[in-house]
């Protein structure tokens, strides 16, 4: 698999909070410190690449109802 996006960000992403947004969608914020042009999202639990997220948030909708999602 082959995967463009932007440059992996020198330091890694802080105060990473998921919270439920219904029953089948999770927003996820954090914090960042240092210039990013933007975040790649991947599936914690099967490790593929979900989204590119230019800001410090991202919102994982469609999920099966009342499941749990982590990225």
């Amino acid at each position: 698999m082959v995967h463009a996006g932007p440059p992996l960000p020198s330091t890694s992403v802080i105060n990473l909070v998921g919270v439920a947004a219904g029953i089948s969608s999770v927003t996820y914020s954090w914090g960042f410190n240092g210039a990013a042009d933007g975040f790649n999202v991947y599936s914690s639990t099967t490790g593929l690449f979900i989204a590119t997220t230019g800001a410090n948030s991202f919102a994982f909708t469609g999920l099966d109802p009342n499941r749990s999602a982590s990225i």
